[in-house]
């Protein structure tokens, strides 16, 4: 669940001095500068950094807002140094909610908690341990929001950390936010989703993919700009790191992005990873069309590819499925293969035997 060196990313209370959160160890011997302990047995707190002449405040409080409502709005706030546990927002409550023009920062777990109904709009959601963004935002609206450096408390993010998860969503709209520098994902939506619109945002700099949609149904993603994601640059095999990432998902539409040097491009993966709510998980009726893929920064082993991977040994994924790409534009580096389909190849073998992007374009 930890990052290597964050051995108590789950535990909720954090430590701040002067608004900074410094990382909680688990043991005496391992304090250092920036480093803090709690010894829940003697109820003691550790730090080695000289407190005189600074602010030191730790959280105790689990949960900011919270109650069964409906159709609340809680605006102009800032909302900060909660100790609520992971996969849980600071702002809870009913459906319905609107959280507006606030700041949500420095808290442990997520910042704010998707409800059905919630609608998130001009906020700024940042530096929290977890997450930004969390839950269930069916017919909600994630709107003009800027969501910025989540994962401080070192959360694994292939467990779940970074901007953003949605899961279980039918009918969510994410619109026009800057989602930046996350240690994880940016926009992620995972398991269960469906009738999912992500459109106009703009994302960049997060440490895995930019737009990320896994084991979810019907989805179009237009319109945005994905900008050096993939900065931990994981190697090679599901081709993470995207600017786009669409796994096991059916009928997901991508049109009209902008990728510019994302550690890959436009990935498709198909892992025949079981059925949910709506049919099985699986890369069907995958469609990207008339994007535009810049891989020109670097050239590194596992980098820069665009195309469909079948994990599950077969073919079906590249013959039967239905997936493909049409009329994409693609401006390229040197000395590599930069698309992927049954292995990982070159222009010719994509525009010719894969019969991808017939009317596209390549420049190198």
């Amino acid at each position: 669940m930890c990052k290597d060196g964050y051995p108590r990313c789950n535990y909720p209370e954090d430590l701040f001095v002067d608004s900074v959160m410094l990382r909680h160890v688990d043991s005496l011997a391992a304090l250092a500068p920036g480093k803090w302990f709690f010894d829940y047995t003697n109820d003691r707190i550790y730090l080695r950094d000289n407190p005189a002449g600074h602010t030191v405040e730790t959280s105790v409080t689990p949960v900011a807002i919270a109650g069964s409502a409906v159709g609340v709005t809680v605006q102009n706030l800032v909302i900060e140094k909660y100790a609520n546990s992971l996969q849980n927002g600071t702002v809870a409550g009913g459906t319905g909610w609107t959280l507006r023009n606030c700041e949500v920062r420095l808290n442990h777990g997520g910042g704010v908690q998707m409800m059905p109904g919630r609608q998130i709009i001009n906020c700024k959601v940042h530096h929290n341990g977890q997450m930004g963004v969390l839950g269930n935002g069916s017919n909600g609206l994630v709107e003009r929001n800027e969501i910025a450096y989540n994962n401080i408390a070192g959360v694994n993010p292939f467990w779940e950390a970074g901007a953003t998860k949605f899961v279980r969503s039918n009918g969510l709209t994410i619109r026009t936010n800057w989602v930046h520098d996350n240690y994880g994902a940016g926009l992620w939506c995972d398991i269960d989703n469906i009738n999912v619109l992500i459109e106009d945002n703009t994302v960049e700099d997060n440490e895995q993919s930019g737009i990320g949609y896994e084991i979810s149904y019907s989805a179009v993603i237009r319109y945005n700009t994905a900008r050096r994601n993939g900065l931990a640059k994981t190697y090679p095999y599901w081709m993470e790191g995207a600017g786009i990432s669409v796994s096991d998902s059916p009928n997901v539409e991508v049109y009209g992005n902008t990728l510019e040097n994302n550690w890959n491009g436009i990935s498709a993966v198909h892992g025949a990873r079981g059925t949910g709510s709506y049919g099985p998980w699986e890369l069907r009726n995958f469609y990207a069309h008339d994007n535009t893929v810049v891989t020109t920064a670097i050239n590194e082993a596992g980098w820069g590819r665009t195309g469909v991977y079948d994990i599950t040994g077969g073919t079906s994924a590249y013959t039967s499925m239905n997936n493909r790409f049409a009329n994409d534009r693609y401006y390229l580096g040197t000395a590599r293969n930069y698309f992927f389909w049954d292995g990982e190849r070159n222009e010719s073998y994509w525009q010719g035997t894969a019969g991808q992007d017939v009317t596209g374009t390549v420049v190198r």
